[in-house]
This record gives structure tokens, C-alpha cells and sequence, in this order.
């Protein structure tokens, strides 16, 4: 590719990447081995969380500091993820149960509350 092909490549992309067209600006970006317009892509798909495609767009680009931070970011998104997983019950586990625990006027109301008041007159007329 002569310099002619590689700069209208690298204006391509950029006005792919003003129209926020990411693939295709990566595609010219590669194609022109553009390290600035790489670590751009790398940029925008960090600033989206997608942080594996950002490690892979910087490690084209060869930019060690882009590397170095994505690398630091993915790890410590594992290490919490796995931190999260000590708390978790294992699978099969079964957790403790927690009882709920009634008391005998509970119980009364919860027959009232759902046949209404007609149940408690009933109720009294029993009890006379």
C-alpha cells in the first residue's frame, strides 16, 4: 500500500469514526496500521465497558500504557467476581431456613383478613 492509499484509509476512518461507525473505522484503521486511530476504537469500546475488545484493539495498537490499564481493569473485575463467589452457597448447598414464627392472635387474623368481617360474626355466634 502506498502513502497515497494509507492516508485516504486513515481520513476514511475518521469520518467513520465521527459518524460513531466503530467497526468500519477499525477496519480502515487495521487495514492502515494506524496505531492513534486503534487506540481511539480501544477508547471508545473501554468507555463502553467492553473491556476484552479494548484489550484486544490495544494490544494492535501496541500501546503498553492502554494495555497495562485494561489488563488492571479486567483483573480486578475477575478478583471481585470471585470474591463475590466465596459468599455464594455452593451448588447443591442448602442454605439454613429461617422460620417465621406466628403467634396464635396472627393466626386468628389471618382468617379474617380474607373471608372479611363475615367470618368473625360467625365466629361469635359460636362462641355464645
Amino acid at each position: 500500500m502506498d502513502e497515497q492509499e494509507r492516508v485516504a484509509l486513515i481520513r476514511q476512518g475518521n469520518t467513520f469514526m465521527q459518524e460513531k461507525r466503530y467497526k468500519e473505522a477499525l477496519a480502515c484503521f487495521v487495514k492502515a496500521g494506524y496505531q492513534d486511530g486503534l487506540v481511539r476504537i480501544g477508547d471508545v469500546l473501554y468507555d463502553q465497558k467492553n473491556y476484552v475488545g479494548a484489550l484486544k484493539v490495544y494490544l494492535k495498537s501496541g500501546h503498553p500504557q492502554r494495555i497495562q490499564a485494561c489488563a488492571e481493569k479486567i483483573a480486578a473485575i475477575v478478583h471481585t467476581w470471585l470474591e463475590e463467589d466465596k459468599t455464594k452457597p455452593a451448588e447443591g448447598e442448602v442454605r439454613p431456613w429461617k422460620p417465621v414464627v406466628l403467634s396464635v392472635k396472627d393466626l386468628m387474623n389471618l382468617g379474617s383478613q380474607q373471608n372479611g368481617e363475615s367470618q368473625e360474626k360467625k365466629g361469635d355466634n359460636h362462641d355464645s
